[in-house]
């Protein structure tokens, strides 16, 4: 069903009256993004709220947000979406000629349904709610990336810390060390970790009993690819909590890591905590790591065309590395919803180097160049020793045995032997 068919709801707009059959409501203008003209939309003017009485007859909205074509050029809006008071979807920095963003959110049978559109400046910021549809639908989340679908078990329970991972049957022999050491060194108390699965087997399953950990059923549409790790972003969609940290399962926690979820408190909840990728000189943007044809994402610069890249994208000089995120669940679904705008050119220019089967993470960046909310997290917190001797990371707390030589470095790590979970800090 149309949202705009449901009546009975509440508006509120900084200007004009709420725009539907294909009118923006105010200066006579009709509803038009990219030249194309959207019948069944709602137009809004920002700062604004609606909110509708759905009497828990619908799961799913599907959309697409943008800005009419009468906008600014400077113009920019936040889109939000409420299910009974729990934010669901979000999209950061929408602006003025961008390709409208798409939103497929779960609702959960909510009561009242609430949109909001924010903007630091309203003039001619003219925002739109474009098709949006409501309905009843299966429980699968389409990755950030697509390929790779992911189970929605529909949890009620809301966390304080969400922590999410990857695992699959390859990965297995790094989730012991992982989880053991996050249960004794990170200093948490009140946590859950997620375990996204790819090919679940008993295994598995009797790790996830031993640490309390809930698993995340995932499976590729077609052929296996690099998208299995993109499940993680989506993770505030399906499981909510306040804070989240999505962390490679190739890592051990060495040292805690509470003071940085300490420290969130005192930051915007758009903020993203992330670390730069070591050995990626620091004055080199994210467009040019992109579309040159080395090391880390051995690119071409016909690359730029295929991923319609920005100045900004050439201009935003942090290449990080996705092994350890830390994030608010506004956050999280902001970067989640920006990863999926480059969708489907970012799923063609993975699939152009099939050799390169980390691209998702310049794809990553791209997101964050776009959000313009990154915060540099200490390298501590994501030593990576593809570039460094494990001999050198007492201060460290959080290894991660990313690529070969972090691989080769794990192979010779030692986790000693443990009785009913009793490990001390100097074993790890």
């Amino acid at each position: 069903m149309y949202l705009k068919e449901i009546n009975n709801f509440y508006k509120k707009s900084q200007y004009g009256e709420i725009g539907t059959e294909g009118q923006l409501g105010y200066d006579g203008h009709l509803i038009s993004v990219q030249e194309r003209y959207y019948e069944n939309s709602i137009s809004a003017h920002p700062p604004s709220v609606l909110i509708y009485d759905l009497n828990k007859e619908f799961n799913n909205i599907t959309c697409e947000v943008g800005l009419n074509d009468t906008s600014h050029p400077d113009a920019s809006a936040d889109f939000y979406i409420y299910a009974d008071n729990n934010l669901v979807a979000c999209c950061y920095n929408v602006v003025a000629k961008e390709k409208p963003r798409k939103i497929n959110a779960n609702i959960n049978y909510c009561e009242k349904l609430r949109l909001e559109i924010k903007t630091s400046n309203p003039v001619f910021t003219h925002a739109i709610w474009l098709d949006p549809i409501v309905s009843v639908s299966n429980n699968l989340i389409v990755g950030s990336m697509g390929e790779i679908y992911i189970d929605n078990p529909q949890i009620e329970n809301h966390y304080d810390i969400c922590v999410a991972t990857c695992i699959s049957p390859d990965y297995i022999k790094f989730a012991i060390p992982f989880l053991e050491s996050f249960k004794i060194n990170s200093n948490l108390n009140s946590y859950k970790i997620i375990l996204f699965t790819l090919d679940i087997n008993e295994e598995i399953i009797n790790i996830a009993e031993d640490y309390n950990c809930l698993i995340i059923n995932c499976k590729f549409a077609n052929n296996k690819g690099f998208f299995f790790k993109t499940a993680m972003y989506s993770v505030a969609k399906v499981i909510d909590a306040d804070k989240y940290l999505l962390i490679d399962i190739d890592t051990v926690v060495q040292k805690p890591i509470d003071q940085v979820f300490d420290s969130m408190n005192i930051i915007s909840r758009n903020n993203i905590l992330i670390t730069r990728e070591e050995q990626v000189h620091y004055n080199e943007s994210i467009g040019s790591a992109i579309t040159t044809n080395e090391w880390p994402y051995f690119g071409f610069p016909e690359d730029a065309n295929l991923l319609r890249l920005k100045d900004k994208d050439f201009n935003f000089k942090f290449v990080c590395n996705g092994g350890v995120i830390f994030g608010f669940k506004e956050s999280i679904l902001g970067l989640e919803d920006m990863i999926r705008s480059f969708m489907p050119y970012s799923k063609q220019w993975e699939s152009l180097n099939k050799n390169v089967f980390w691209r998702e993470q310049g794809i990553l960046n791209l997101a964050i160049s776009r959000m313009n909310s990154v915060l540099s997290l200490d390298k501590s917190y994501n030593y990576q020793l593809l570039h460094r001797g494990i001999e050198e990371s007492i201060d460290a707390h959080i290894l991660h045995f990313n690529g070969d030589n972090g691989k080769k470095q794990f192979n010779k790590f030692k986790l000693k032997k443990y009785k009913h979970n009793k490990i001390i800090n100097q074993d790890i």
